[in-house]
């Protein structure tokens, strides 16, 4: 992520540029709009992209895994990208592949608790809404900025 972050504000440093996003899943930045679908969406790529072997027996808590170093640098690589002029290419599988991760850690067990569950989907939900709002708009911005950028 810290990669990214530096790719970020090398490209915000140009007077013009511009990035096309084709994506499976919704551009991964977006998931740090909220701090519980960062931490889910971060323990699952962890655990189950990445195979982390101390993860192996966990199950997903936002108590144990809030995964606040990297939300903290996704916020960072989110104002970033507010600067950029972007393309993105979405399809039904950018927001069905989160919809079938969290269905599946679900079914699976995986989530500690039920109020963690319910916490990543309200998280979710509140993602899905900002990204309609940033699209009504046709500017990108933060949660609860009163200004735009772009």
């Amino acid at each position: 992520m810290k990669g990214i972050l530096e790719q970020f504000r090398y490209f915000t440093s140009f007077k013009q540029s511009e990035i096309h996003y084709l994506c499976k899943d919704a551009p991964f930045w977006y998931f740090y709009l909220f701090p519980e679908m960062a931490a889910f969406k971060t323990f699952f790529w962890s655990k189950t992209i990445n195979n982390e072997p101390g993860l192996a027996d966990k199950l997903f808590s936002l108590g144990e895994f809030p995964y606040e170093d990297c939300f903290a640098i996704g916020r960072q690589i989110l104002e970033e990208h507010s600067r950029m002029n972007t393309i993105e290419l979405w399809n039904l599988e950018s927001i069905h592949s989160s919809i079938n991760q969290v269905a599946y850690y679900r079914d699976a067990g995986i989530f500690r608790n039920k109020e963690d569950l319910i916490a990543v989907v309200d998280s979710f939900i509140q993602m899905l809404d900002h990204l309609q709002a940033q699209a009504a708009k046709g500017v990108k911005f933060m949660p609860g900025a009163s200004d735009v950028f772009l």
